[in-house]
């Protein structure tokens, strides 16, 4: 039984592997830079779903100036 639970605990941080990856493309794919992203996620009160919605649904993406 627990090679089972094995396998079914392998999948399940594969999905979230791969569900964290498909969230970094896309937010990148709209011009959020992942040190932006990473930086939401550290913000106190901030849910991942809080963090997806407000980069991928809410407003244009918040870049710094790149310096010279």
């Amino acid at each position: 039984m627990g090679d089972k639970e094995d396998e079914e605990t392998m999948f399940q941080e594969a999905a979230k592997t791969a569900w964290v990856r498909l969230f970094l493309s896309e937010a990148s794919k709209q011009g959020h830079p992942i040190e932006d992203i990473a930086a939401l996620l550290d913000e106190p009160g901030l849910t991942m779903e809080k963090t997806v919605k407000r980069l991928l649904f809410g407003r244009e993406p918040n870049v710094a100036p790149k310096a010279n």
